[in-house]
C-alpha cells in the first residue's frame, strides 16, 4: 500500500474501526499522517449498541454490548452514555473495558431505570436490559460530577460551580447532562436552576432515575506543597476528599491540612478508572469546547378557547400588577415565596371588548390546566399552572420563579388557556420532530438521547394510547438516527412551550412532568470524501509526525 494514491488509502481508512486504524497508522509514517488527517476530516462520531437482539429474540450480555460499540468507532471514545435496568451488569463491564490508567480518558455516565428506550437501525424497542452510546468528540472537554445527599451537599455544589467558573463562560460550556436519584431528587430543580444561571448558554437535560454511576472526577496531582499552599482551605478539603481522605478529620493549622493532602497524593494511588455508584445523589457530566449538543422538548396541550394550540392568541393582558411577598395585595404567607402577577383585565384584540378576569375564569376553569403567556417578541407561550386560587382571588394568578425574565411586565402579553390531552401530546411530538427536520437542513444528527415521562410510556395507558409514542414518532422522521434513553420520574430540560416556532431551546431549564426531552448531537453535514485532497508528500508527513511528537512528549 506504500505506493497507493492517498485518495485510495482514505477510502480504505473510512471503513476501519479504531483498533484497525491504529494498527495501520503504526505501520508507516505516511499512514500515520493519513489516518490522523482523515480523523480530523471525520470529526465527531457516535455509535450505539444494545442488548436485545430483535431477530433472535435474545438478550446478549453486557460484554457484547460494549464490544460492539467499540468495534463501530473509528476513533477511541472519550464519552460513553449508558442506560440499563437494575438487573444489568453494564457498569461492571464498562469499568473493566475502560481502564483510564492504560490509555486516553474515557468518561462514563450511566442511568439505571425500570424501562429504557432503544431506537437503532429502524428498530424501536424497550426490551433491552442494557444500551450504550459511544462517542468520540475530539475537541470537547468533559467534566464528570457526583453530589451525594447529606450535610455537605451545598458545599459540594459550590465547589462544582467554582470549578466551572475557572473557564471563561462565553460559550465554552455547551451542555450538562444531569440525573438525580434518592433524596437528591427533591432539590435537583434548585441545582439545575443555579447551574443555568452560571451556564446561561448551555443546554441542560436529564431526568430522575432509580440509580446510576459516573466516572470519578479527576483533579491534577499536586507537584509540591508550595503549589498546594496557593489553594484555599475549602479547595484543599475538597481535594483531600477526592483523594480518599477522611472527610470528618479536622485541622487547626492550614499547614497541617497541606501536609495531609500532599501525603495522600503521594501514598494513595488514585483509581481514576473507577465509577462512583449513585443511589442518593445528583450526578452527571458537563460538556465544553467542541461538544455538538442541542436540546428540545415536547409536551402537548390544546387551547380551551381556540382548539389546537396556535402561535398567537387574540386575548391580550390589559391590566396586571406584580405583587411582592409582604405586599397588602399578596395573598399568601410563609417563607421562600416568590413574586406573582395578578391579572385583572383582558382585552380581545379582534373585537376590542374588555373582559374581567372572573369572566374568563368562568369560561375556562373547568378544563384549563395551564395559563399560557406570550410577551411581545417571544416565541411560544409559557405554561403556568392554573390553580383554584384564581377563583378564590377572582384574578388570574401567575407565580414566578423570581428571575428577571419572569418578573417582566405582562402588559400587552398574549394570553391563552390550555389543557393537557393525549391527542395533543401526539400532535405536538409530530410537530416538534417535523420542525427538527426542517431546522437541521444541511446538518447531520449523529444521535439522540430521550428522557420521556414514565406516564407517556413505554406502555400505552392513561392519556397516551400508543406504545413508545415519543420514540416511535421520532423514528418515523429519523429512522436512521440512533436514539437511547429512559422513562423518567421527572424530566430535566428546556421550559416546555406551546405554539413555539424554534425547536432548539437553551437558557431556561426546568424540572417538568409529562414531557419528552431530547439531547441531540448535531454536526455539519460533511462533503463527500472524494472532494478532499491530502498532500502526503514526504515533507508534510515528516513535519506532522514531528509536531505530534512535540505536542505529546
Amino acid at each position: 500500500m506504500e505506493d497507493f494514491n492517498p485518495d485510495i488509502v482514505l477510502n480504505v481508512v473510512q471503513f476501519l474501526n479504531a483498533v484497525d486504524a491504529g494498527r495501520l497508522a503504526e505501520s508507516a509514517k505516511r499512514y500515520y499522517y493519513l489516518v490522523h488527517q482523515y480523523q480530523k476530516l471525520r470529526g465527531p462520531e457516535l455509535v450505539t449498541s444494545s442488548s436485545w437482539d430483535p431477530f433472535t429474540k435474545v438478550q446478549v450480555g453486557s460484554k457484547r454490548v460494549v464490544q460492539k460499540g467499540i468495534d463501530g468507532l473509528q476513533q477511541a471514545p472519550n464519552l460513553v452514555l449508558a442506560f440499563n435496568s437494575p438487573r444489568s451488569d453494564l457498569s461492571d463491564e464498562l469499568t473493566r473495558r475502560f481502564d483510564n490508567r492504560r490509555g486516553p480518558q474515557t468518561f462514563i455516565l450511566g442511568a439505571s431505570a425500570s424501562d429504557i428506550q432503544v431506537n437503532r437501525s429502524t428498530i424501536v424497542e424497550h426490551k433491552s436490559n442494557a444500551s450504550a452510546m459511544f462517542a468520540s468528540f475530539p475537541n470537547a472537554e468533559v467534566i464528570p460530577f457526583a453530589i451525594e445527599y447529606g450535610p455537605r451537599v451545598e458545599e459540594d455544589i459550590g465547589a462544582l460551580h467554582q470549578k466551572l467558573s475557572r473557564k471563561d463562560d462565553k460559550g465554552w460550556w455547551k451542555a450538562m447532562i444531569v440525573y438525580a436519584c434518592g433524596g437528591c431528587s427533591g432539590f435537583v430543580e434548585t441545582f439545575v436552576s443555579e447551574s443555568q444561571k452560571r451556564l446561561p448558554k448551555a443546554a441542560i437535560v436529564g431526568g430522575i432515575c432509580s440509580a446510576g454511576y459516573v466516572s470519578k472526577p479527576s483533579e491534577p496531582e499536586p507537584e509540591s506543597k508550595e503549589e498546594l499552599a496557593r489553594l484555599t482551605t475549602r479547595q484543599l478539603k475538597n481535594l483531600a476528599r477526592t483523594l480518599g481522605g477522611d472527610s470528618n478529620q479536622t485541622f487547626i493549622e492550614k499547614s497541617d491540612l497541606i501536609d495531609h493532602v500532599f501525603t495522600l497524593s503521594q501514598t494513595q494511588q488514585r483509581n481514576q478508572e473507577s465509577l462512583i455508584e449513585c443511589e442518593d445523589a445528583i450526578f452527571g457530566i458537563i460538556l465544553g469546547g467542541d461538544a455538538p449538543v442541542k436540546s428540545m422538548v415536547s409536551r402537548g396541550v390544546e387551547s380551551v378557547l381556540q382548539g389546537p394550540a396556535q402561535r398567537t392568541s387574540p386575548f391580550v393582558v390589559e391590566n396586571a400588577v406584580l405583587a411582592q411577598p409582604g405586599d397588602d395585595a399578596y395573598l399568601f404567607q410563609g417563607e421562600d415565596l416568590k413574586p406573582m402577577h395578578m391579572i385583572q383585565l383582558i382585552r380581545n384584540s379582534e373585537s376590542g371588548k374588555l373582559c374581567t378576569a372572573m369572566e374568563i375564569i368562568a369560561r375556562v376553569s373547568q378544563d384549563a390546566d395551564f395559563i399560557g403567556l406570550k410577551r411581545p417578541g417571544e416565541d411560544g407561550f409559557e405554561l403556568h399552572m392554573m390553580t383554584p386560587y384564581c377563583q378564590i382571588a377572582q384574578q388570574i394568578l401567575v407565580m414566578t420563579d423570581g428571575s428577571q425574565q419572569e418578573l417582566a411586565t405582562l402588559q400587552d402579553a398574549e394570553i391563552d388557556f390550555f389543557k393537557l390531552t393525549g391527542d395533543a401530546c401526539l400532535v405536538d411530538m409530530d410537530t416538534t420532530v417535523a420542525q427538527l427536520k426542517e431546522q437541521t437542513e444541511g446538518e447531520k444528527i449523529l444521535g439522540a438521547i430521550m428522557y420521556s415521562c414514565n406516564g407517556r410510556g413505554p406502555q400505552r395507558g392513561g392519556l397516551i394510547s400508543e406504545r413508545m409514542a415519543d420514540a416511535t414518532r421520532f423514528s418515523m422522521v429519523f429512522p436512521d438516527v440512533p436514539c437511547l434513553g429512559f422513562y423518567a420520574g421527572g424530566e430535566i430540560g428546556p421550559l416546555a412551550l406551546a405554539g413555539n416556532e424554534k425547536v432548539f431551546q437553551t437558557g431556561r431549564v426546568a424540572v417538568q412532568g409529562f414531557t419528552a426531552v431530547f439531547a441531540l448531537f448535531i454536526v455539519p453535514d460533511l462533503e463527500p470524501l472524494e472532494t478532499y485532497h491530502l498532500d502526503d508528500c514526504r515533507e508534510n508527513v515528516i513535519q506532522f509526525v514531528q509536531s505530534q511528537l512535540t505536542s505529546n512528549p
